[in-house]
């Protein structure tokens, strides 16, 4: 009788600390779980703000520089998606590469001898063809005033890994075999425009330009040169290699340098807010603003643009069950969300919703509306441009 006194009396008392350690442990879970909540939304809205104090501070500092460039150009001209735009330290020389009309043009501001001018023009032709991404962004006065004063606002973590491409941007497009450099001078020579001159806003001085055409298969050497991460990617988010292709070529023409007001960067255009927060979480599992620096990287860019179509075809626009008919969805939505594809079928952003009537539909009958009743006449354009690539990256087996 004692012996069972004391059990009881021992097990009530090992039940009730357990009982006491179940409480306090599950208290100490929901106070966790309450703290992982509340910081969670603290980083939302740091998040935010990030994004909303780089886009103002990329937009000051663009406007900034057009105002000193207007000091000395009568048309300040900026990089673009398919234009990459570089401007001496003191202004007065500019290198402009069209990558979809295949040009590369320097112009520059000077009172000296044409003979002089000549040589010059010839040297900057040249240096711009050896230029790397690296050394392109370290010269992009607009993104280098953007990071310093952004990263001192930031609230959340900055990015690391950033441009180490030193490869030049256009030597193997341009010098389609391996030449001497001097050699390479007299390509240049033979290849470039009659010097070109022009009143200048300065007093005293002239604007002298000169141009040379890229070869004709420039784009097809461009797109080589990215084939390695193209090709692994692909097959990592499941997406064919020939769309990443096409969606590049219309991106950017294949331009490393690539940028647009919204903002958007690279290859791919990633816009850090949107496609570039999504896709670096999915990859990643952390959200962050994506700064230039990170999307000028061509493999970053590369990753999470085929991230990004990933995102689209298996999980914004999963419920639409015909492939072909997805593809044309999600070619679209990769230049205007999810949100506006669904308005097409339906009026409203509600993808679900709009599934239902695409899928009752064929796939012809999909590509109509699409070009028909997408919001924005740059996104049916998109579409029809896009896919037309697509076919042809496809039948090169690319």
């Amino acid at each position: 009788m004692k012996y069972l006194t004391l059990l009881a009396f021992l097990s009530s008392l090992l039940f009730g600390d357990w009982l006491n350690f179940f409480q306090n442990e599950n208290r100490k879970f929901e106070e966790y779980k309450e703290k992982e909540e509340k910081d969670f939304e603290q980083f939302k809205k740091d998040l935010e703000e990030d994004f909303k104090n780089y886009k103002e501070t990329f937009e000051k500092e663009y406007a900034n520089y057009k105002r000193e460039l207007s000091r000395f150009w009568d048309k300040p001209k900026t990089s673009t998606p398919y234009v990459w735009i570089e401007y001496s330290e003191d202004k007065k020389t500019r290198k402009i590469v069209d990558f979809d009309k295949r040009t590369i043009t320097v112009e520059t501001i000077s009172k000296a001898p044409q003979k002089e001018i000549e040589k010059d023009l010839i040297r900057e032709t040249f240096l711009t063809i050896y230029e790397s991404p690296l050394k392109a962004h370290k010269n992009d006065e607009v993104e280098q005033r953007v990071q310093e004063k952004f990263q001192k606002k930031a609230k959340t973590p900055a990015l690391k890994k950033h441009i180490a491409d030193t490869t030049p941007m256009l030597k193997e497009a341009v010098f389609q075999k391996k030449i001497p450099i001097r050699q390479q001078v007299e390509v240049i020579k033979k290849r470039k425009s009659p010097t070109k001159i022009r009143p200048s806003k300065l007093t005293g001085y002239k604007v002298y330009s000169t141009q040379i055409s890229l070869p004709r298969n420039f784009p097809y050497k461009k797109a080589q040169e990215f084939s390695g991460d193209i090709r692994k990617y692909s097959r990592k988010f499941n997406i064919e290699s020939a769309l990443v292709y096409a969606i590049m070529h219309s991106e950017s023409s294949y331009n490393p340098m690539a940028k647009s007001r919204i903002p958007a960067f690279g290859l791919m255009q990633i816009v850090p807010r949107s496609a570039g927060i999504d896709a670096y979480l999915m990859v990643y599992k952390k959200k962050r603003v994506l700064p230039a620096s990170y999307l000028y990287n061509s493999q970053n860019n590369i990753e999470l643009g085929t991230a990004y179509l990933h995102i689209l075809d298996s999980r914004y626009l999963k419920s639409i069950k015909d492939p072909q008919s997805r593809l044309y969805c999600v070619i679209s939505a990769y230049n205007t969300g999810a949100g506006n594809v669904a308005k097409a079928f339906t009026g409203k952003t509600n993808i679900r919703e709009a599934s239902k009537i695409i899928n009752s539909m064929n796939s012809d009958e999909v590509y109509q509306r699409l070009i028909k009743n997408l919001p924005y006449k740059e996104t049916q354009q998109y579409l029809n441009k896009v896919y037309k690539r697509y076919t042809i990256y496809k039948k090169a087996n690319m």
